[in-house]
């Protein structure tokens, strides 16, 4: 066993986080970097709360400003605007489950479909993302298995005893 800066070592194992810890210097600095994380925790929590406050303020405010008509007018947008996007929502999930369903049937993995925006996508660009993706897959299935059978060129090997065009001495 060897004593460094009052922390303690066994020569087999390496000093666990608490044993490190006793040292006054190495607690600290573990203080000083806990403290500078929780600040900039703080800080940034601070900001988006600021941010949503201000955003309800601002709604708030362009509320107060506008008529009667233009308030409903306002709220309807808004009721239509949510509305567009959960119908969004729904079909871009009914869409992934329908990728998942061509995938399963052409027998490609799942996994491959992670990538896509279902959100972005129509039912035909989804058949064909689903094909190509396919095709790669299959492709690059074929040459990793050509590859790892593929046989080493026999060598030439050259007989000293004997050629072609020499008998065999027997005698």
């Amino acid at each position: 066993m060897e004593q460094d800066n009052n922390v303690v070592v066994n020569e087999e194992s390496k000093p666990t986080f608490d044993e490190i810890l006793k040292d006054s210097n190495y607690q600290s600095e573990f203080d000083k970097r806990i403290a500078k994380s929780l600040e900039t925790a703080k800080s940034k929590w601070e900001k988006e709360y600021n941010e949503k406050l201000e955003a309800q303020k601002t709604e708030a405010e362009k509320l107060a400003n506008m008529k009667e008509a233009e308030k409903h007018a306002y709220e309807l947008e808004k009721a239509n605007k949510r509305a567009e996007e959960a119908i969004s929502k729904l079909n871009a999930y009914e869409l992934e489950k329908q990728a998942i369903k061509i995938a399963r049937e052409k027998g490609l993995d799942v996994s491959l479909l992670e990538d896509i925006d279902y959100t972005k996508q129509t039912a035909e660009s989804i058949s064909t993302i689903i094909d190509t993706k396919k095709e790669i897959f299959d492709k690059a299935l074929e040459n990793a298995i050509n590859e790892r059978y593929k046989e080493k060129t026999p060598q030439n090997v050259e007989n000293n005893s004997t050629s072609k065009h020499e008998m065999p001495s027997f005698f």
